[in-house]
């Protein structure tokens, strides 16, 4: 499976994987099945959400109100 599919309706489904706190905000090449992506923003009160969606925003050039995130963290041994 790639890191993108389309869906039954068209719609673009993206598997990222995401690094907040990075230098710069940045897709940063695929790793293993996910496009990583690198967000100049930490994890706290939405900021790297927002960054998130504004970035794909500007990359995928589509609307934010049709955009839906869904969330799978890293669990850490």
């Amino acid at each position: 499976m790639s890191w993108h599919s389309l869906g039954g309706n068209g719609s673009l489904i993206l598997k990222l994987y995401v690094q907040p706190g990075a230098k710069q905000t940045e897709a940063a090449g695929v790793y293993g099945e996910e496009l990583k992506i690198k967000l100049a923003a930490l994890p706290v009160d939405g900021k790297a959400n927002r960054t998130l969606t504004e970035f794909s925003g500007k990359t995928f050039q589509g609307s934010p109100k049709g955009r839906h995130f869904e969330t799978r963290r890293a669990v850490s041994s």
